[in-house]
């Protein structure tokens, strides 16, 4: 039997559920191969280290997705690699994109199992009743969701996929990478906060520098701590990139204290990390989940996490881990901060908490929630009596 995971493009985060569904998969009795729609990222920079996931993921278009694709040139790539592949379950991230309504199609209509991976929930953006019911009479289409937590799961079951072939799960990174990486970092702090140019304590936001990360935001806020805060205020790292670089680097140069390291690959991210002390992600919406949260906790850090992201009520413990924070509100934060930085707080008791709390999302925990999708599925459709070989690939 064969499992196909397909993405747009397999970054770090991807490549990391890849090699997990793929070790799963040998236990599973079956062979895990990965289909992206292009072989760059439009949005990210990534490299890749040689032999990651050579061999394991087909590649339909070369380079960066176009800004607008051939939609039938996509459909026609996507149902030819699915159809030499003849997999027995199609895991397609999304519903929108044409690579998964063609991925979605070429299942129903060979009779395999279509598992959706999704982070939607319905209160990440305004939902339309009309688009609403259109979406239901696509997604109730597939076999099974793999999605993020609750709000997530919650959204699937009212688009009408059933409740018990909804697992959580999908929205995870590699915890072990980035708690070595932090764990090391520390045991050279010294060494690296001379490189970087980071001597005081810091907060850490890590994301693209596009709007709706709230970054404009959070300087205000940083700028209302500053003043409170005075001499003792710690600095704040904005580690990332994007079309709003310039702007930001114009508001933080009339507050001082900001540093802009540029956008790291996933093998130095874990240092920032490790020489941070609070990690911030600020949010205003359209915030699916955050897998930023997701690194940082792994890496032990206590978290300050908006409530339009995602992930917040899955991920954060109020008090306990970091706290929660209303994106539209930068005296609120700013007093956030001040707390974080003050001797009343318990960092390092906080990070250990975050450490604990992030340690069953794994992609481990991904693999095996995947197949454990693919079995619900296959189980109801026994049950019904629709067999996966009732028709040819």
């Amino acid at each position: 039997m064969r499992l196909v995971v397909m993405f747009d493009h397999f970054g770090p985060y991807h490549r990391a559920r890849l090699q997990a569904a793929c070790r799963r998969g040998a236990q599973e009795g079956f062979e895990v191969r990965g289909l992206e729609t292009c072989g760059d990222s439009r949005e990210y920079s990534w490299t890749y280290p040689a032999g990651s996931s050579e061999g394991r993921i087909i590649t339909l278009f070369t380079g960066k997705r176009p800004r607008r694709p051939l939609f039938p040139a996509i459909g026609y790539r996507v149902v030819t690699a699915l159809s030499a592949l003849r997999p027995t379950a199609v895991a397609i991230c999304g519903y929108r994109e044409a690579a998964a309504l063609a991925a979605l199609a070429w299942a129903r209509t060979r009779g395999k199992i279509a598992i959706l991976m999704s982070e939607s929930s319905y209160g990440d953006k305004p939902r339309h009743r009309l688009g609403e019911w259109g979406k239901r009479l696509l997604v109730r289409r597939f076999d099974a969701a793999l999605v993020g937590g609750k709000k997530q799961q919650a959204y699937a079951a009212r688009l009408g996929i059933p409740e018990g072939r909804i697992l959580p799960g999908y929205d995870v990174v590699d915890n072990r990478h980035f708690a070595e990486g932090a764990l090391a970092a520390r045991g050279r702090a010294k060494a690296h906060r001379r490189r970087l140019g980071l001597v005081r304590p810091f907060f850490l936001t890590v994301c693209r520098f596009i709007p709706k990360k709230n970054l404009s935001m959070l300087l205000e806020a940083y700028r209302r701590y500053r003043d409170l805060a005075g001499a003792g205020a710690w600095d704040l790292v904005l580690c990332g990139s994007g079309p709003l670089e310039k702007a930001l680097a114009r508001q933080a140069r009339d507050i001082g204290g900001v540093h802009f390291p540029g956008f790291q690959q996933i093998d130095a991210l874990p240092i920032i990390y490790g020489l941070a002390s609070v990690f911030i992600l600020a949010s205003s919406h359209f915030e699916q989940w955050g897998l930023v949260v997701n690194e940082a906790m792994a890496a032990g850090l206590p978290v300050l996490v908006s409530r339009a992201c995602g992930c917040a009520p899955e991920l954060v413990r109020e008090g306990v881990n970091g706290f929660t924070f209303d994106p539209g509100d930068p005296e609120g934060l700013a007093r956030l901060l001040l707390r974080m930085s003050s001797p009343a707080v318990d960092l390092k008791a906080m990070g250990a908490a975050s450490a604990r709390l992030i340690a069953p999302w794994t992609p481990e925990t991904f693999a095996r929630n995947l197949f454990q999708a693919i079995r619900v599925a296959d189980d109801y459709r026994r049950r019904v009596g629709y067999c996966l070989k009732d028709k040819a690939p």
